[in-house]
């Protein structure tokens, strides 16, 4: 005897993959941009490097989390379609961006070397 599902049914592929593609598009590279101005901010008020550090890399996470929740509630939605397998491709890309050089996204780090913030 199995267990029932016991999770509502989960939102159809395309809204959520319109959800991860505004996010990802839009609000993470925002994100950075408002987390560059308050770690400038926090440089002119005295507030130690390492607790800014902390705040930052709990960012970073906490867009990684959101980005694998979307990709699990579209693998939920359509199993593992092409457009699932590139939610996960592009949140493991955010993680090790994160782990290597300390952006949130490939896109916020391309933004940031390449001077527009």
């Amino acid at each position: 005897m199995t267990k029932p599902n016991r999770l509502p049914p989960p939102p159809p592929l395309a809204r959520t993959g319109k959800t991860f593609l505004l996010v990802n598009l839009f609000g993470v590279p925002a994100l950075s941009f408002i987390a560059r101005l308050m770690g400038l901010g926090a440089d002119f008020g005295g507030v130690p490097q390492f607790s800014m550090m902390v705040f930052f890399i709990a960012l970073g996470v906490g867009v990684i989390g959101y980005n694998a929740w979307l990709t699990w509630r579209g693998k939920r939605a359509a199993g593992w379609a092409p457009a699932v397998i590139g939610m996960a491709i592009w949140t493991l890309a955010c993680a090790l961006t994160l782990f290597f050089f300390r952006a949130f996204s490939p896109i916020s780090l391309a933004l940031a070397y390449g001077g527009l913030y």
